[in-house]
């Protein structure tokens, strides 16, 4: 479902992955991986903050895996 509402909406996935260890990635892709447009993996948060680095208030204030964190490494990996 979530493949079909992303090809009928002709979007794309950018996905960066720490405690999924690629998981994500890996089973939409046996679906359709025409519908990631990147992928990450990331061994731990430290990597990924040292490697997208993102206004760490926003980190401190919601926490490393809040929808508002989530949304400012989006904005970055764009």
């Amino acid at each position: 479902m979530t493949v079909d509402l992303l090809k009928i909406h002709n979007k794309k996935l950018s996905i960066a992955e720490t405690l999924t260890f690629g998981n994500i990635t890996k089973s939409l892709a046996t679906i359709d991986p025409s519908v990631i447009h990147e992928s990450y993996l990331f061994t731990n948060y430290d990597i990924l903050y040292s490697t997208v680095p993102i206004d760490r208030k926003v980190v401190d204030t919601y926490g490393k895996y809040s929808v508002q964190t989530i949304y400012e490494y989006a904005n970055k990996l764009r």
